[in-house]
């Protein structure tokens, strides 16, 4: 029992982990499209 216990938070830690990666490659992807949006209205105009 204090064994599976003391996993969960190690497990937890993972997931959060995966989870903060994911989220910042996306916000990284999402920054870069609007990247070059801009650029894009800005040499068109």
């Amino acid at each position: 029992m204090y064994v599976a216990f003391s996993g969960f938070p190690h497990c937890f830690k993972h997931v959060f982990a995966l989870l903060l990666t994911t989220f910042r490659v996306a916000a990284n992807g999402f920054w870069h499209c609007c990247e070059h949006v801009f650029m894009y209205v800005v040499t068109r105009s």
